[in-house]
């Protein structure tokens, strides 16, 4: 909050530039015990240069350079398991073409629900373009398999949004569910109600987080051990984490709250992958 408010006060400070200051000030001059003159000064301060005062007003550009990282326009090839089942990275092209998965299609809240719930190893659960309200949390009912991930996805990249008013979007605590393509964004009226987008908890070994943009959260993704289990081995990739406005809240901002291990860090630009083992910790870019 304090650093809310100093943002604030800058803010005033930079829009008063634009106006001239107006500086009175009258002072005695003193001859032992007598006050015998007064000066009187005036002093104007005229905002000649205007073009720095402009920079420090002018709002950011409406497309920053991504750099190559953050959530693609485009669909990306499907996140692939090695044979110890951790994720592999994948590069930033275009998917070079669908492949066929048994495909359970959306087009409502509800029936997101019930399919988050049922989907079995292998099935992809596809969101038909729109808005999707979210109110509740929704918690995965089944397990992948390294072979055969759960896949929540948009077949494109902004072509749906999950508009959330729930402490938490999705609670995953089954291993490989991938989640692909899609935006989040918190709507709640109070930042505090508005925590998580994806809580990657207990079982949920090799959970994929690929090309996602999620926005106006507390802090976007949450990774936790529970009852003795870790969601090791997870993957974030050619995602944008954001926020439109700071947060009113306790919690930190655009921050990953992490209790896992074997996350590795993905670069597109660099030429191999890196590996680091966080104790504890899950964490990814790119």
């Amino acid at each position: 909050m304090a650093r809310i408010s100093a943002a604030q006060k800058n803010r005033e400070l930079t829009q008063r530039n634009r106006y001239p200051d107006l500086t009175l000030g009258v002072s005695p001059s003193q001859v032992g015990s007598r006050i015998t003159t007064w000066g009187v000064m005036l002093e104007m301060n005229i905002p000649l240069q205007q073009e720095s005062r402009r920079s420090q007003e002018r709002e950011p550009p409406a497309k920053l350079p991504t750099l190559g990282k953050g959530q693609r326009p485009h669909a990306l090839a499907a996140a692939g398991y090695d044979t110890t089942g951790r994720p592999r990275a994948v590069s930033a092209a275009p998917a070079a073409s669908a492949v066929a998965q048994a495909t359970t299609l959306v087009t409502s809240m509800n029936e997101l629900s019930a399919a988050v719930a049922a989907a079995l190893p292998g099935q992809v659960v596809e969101l038909a373009p729109g808005s999707y309200a979210l109110q509740q949390t929704l918690t995965t009912g089944h397990a992948g398999l390294a072979s055969q991930p759960i896949v929540v996805r948009a077949a494109k990249p902004g072509s749906v949004e999950i508009v959330v008013t729930a402490v938490q979007a999705v609670v995953v605590n089954q291993p490989y569910w991938v989640f692909e393509n899609l935006n989040w964004r918190g709507a709640c009226l109070q930042h505090d109600e508005c925590d998580h987008a994806l809580h990657v908890v207990g079982q949920a070994r090799g959970t994929v987080i690929l090309n996602n943009r999620i926005s106006d959260f507390n802090a976007p993704l949450k990774i936790n051990g529970q009852d003795g289990a870790w969601p090791d081995d997870g993957l974030l990739q050619f995602s944008t984490l954001t926020n439109s406005a700071p947060r009113r809240t306790w919690a930190i901002s655009l921050s990953l709250i992490p209790a896992a291990r074997h996350m590795s860090i993905h670069s597109p630009t660099a030429p191999r992958r890196k590996k680091a083992r966080i104790a504890p910790g899950w964490a990814g870019c790119c």
